[in-house]
């Protein structure tokens, strides 16, 4: 009888140390142990956010020299930054209303720009994207900074809207591609106003990860451009 009571004390010590329990009738709890452990620093959001990708579809017909297929041809864009240590190329152009932009990267993970922040990452207006492996698919973000250290929501989840119109993006050769458009004044408060020929800061930076929260980044800097 004691050698009973014995293992059923140490089977009830096995369990408590484990951190599950049974359930009851007012509590379901779940345990997981994960196979291995990873720090990633994040934005450290004050509320839980799930973000879904939103994907565009390109239509056959564009402005002329210009198409969201994920591929920076000769001659499509007007004007270009390229270097920043070879991490990251900005192209575009633009008309009177909509403004047609392609980034590279040197990553794995996602690219991203963000027009007009009012000090360090506050308030710019984000389009953040990439592509699930080579040839895999697409996700692309339109999003808004909450704060100067970079707390990012999407537009929807604020109460605005996805307003990227055309997108198409592509991974090769260790490089992402993502090419968008978007009307100049979209009219969404979370939107940067852009205006043809005048001056725009952009913001850019890359990380190795696919996940829009993750504050691992890989590069970033900043530069103004003329729409």
């Amino acid at each position: 009888m004691k050698r009973k009571i014995l293992m059923i004390a140490v089977f009830a010590i096995l369990i408590l140390a484990s951190g599950c329990t049974t359930e009851d009738d007012s509590l379901d709890v779940i345990c997981i142990m994960p196979e291995e452990t990873t720090t990633v620093q994040t934005f450290s959001p004050t509320e839980t956010t799930s973000l879904t990708p939103e994907v565009t579809e390109s239509p056959e017909d564009n402005v002329t020299g210009w198409k969201a297929d994920g591929i920076i041809g000769e001659g499509e864009y007007e004007n270009n930054v390229t270097g920043f240590r070879d991490l990251f190329y900005i192209h575009w152009t633009s008309d009177n209303e909509t403004l047609y932009m392609g980034i590279q990267g040197k990553t794995s993970g996602y690219v991203a720009v963000g027009f007009n922040p009012v000090a360090m990452m506050k308030n710019a207006d984000i389009i953040l994207g990439g592509n699930i492996g080579t040839g895999g698919s697409l996700y692309i973000y339109d999003m808004y900074s909450l704060d100067a250290s970079g707390t990012m929501r999407s537009d929807t989840s604020l109460g605005g809207e996805f307003n990227i119109e055309e997108s198409a993006g592509t991974e090769k050769a260790a490089f992402q591609t993502l090419e968008f458009s978007r009307k100049l004044d979209t009219g969404d408060k979370y939107d940067s106003v852009l205006e043809k020929g005048k001056s725009a800061k952009v913001v850019w930076f890359l990380s190795n990860y696919d996940d829009p929260l993750s504050n691992q980044i890989s590069g970033e800097g900043s530069v103004d451009i003329i729409i």
